[in-house]
């Protein structure tokens, strides 16, 4: 892999990354992009796709209006 084909695939990763918390901090439940309750150890948690392979794995916490992302670029482990 060369260095450009790598610049391209993750700068235009991280603009999708970006876009993905702009959509969170203006409304965690706005449904598109689709995003998944979790269960088991992340009850409460929310999950969204940034690709095929890694999530954003984040938590809303309403009374201090707060999204606090627990988990980016891996999957549920």
């Amino acid at each position: 892999m060369d260095l450009k084909h790598l610049w391209k695939n993750a700068r235009w990763s991280f603009l999708g990354e970006i876009e993905l918390l702009k959509v969170l901090e203006n409304n965690p439940y706005q449904i598109q992009p689709p995003y998944e309750k979790l269960v088991g150890d992340l009850t409460g948690a929310y999950s969204r796709r940034f690709n095929i392979k890694h999530r954003l794995v984040y938590q809303v916490i309403e009374n201090e209006h707060i999204v606090k992302v627990i988990r980016m670029w891996t999957h549920y482990e």
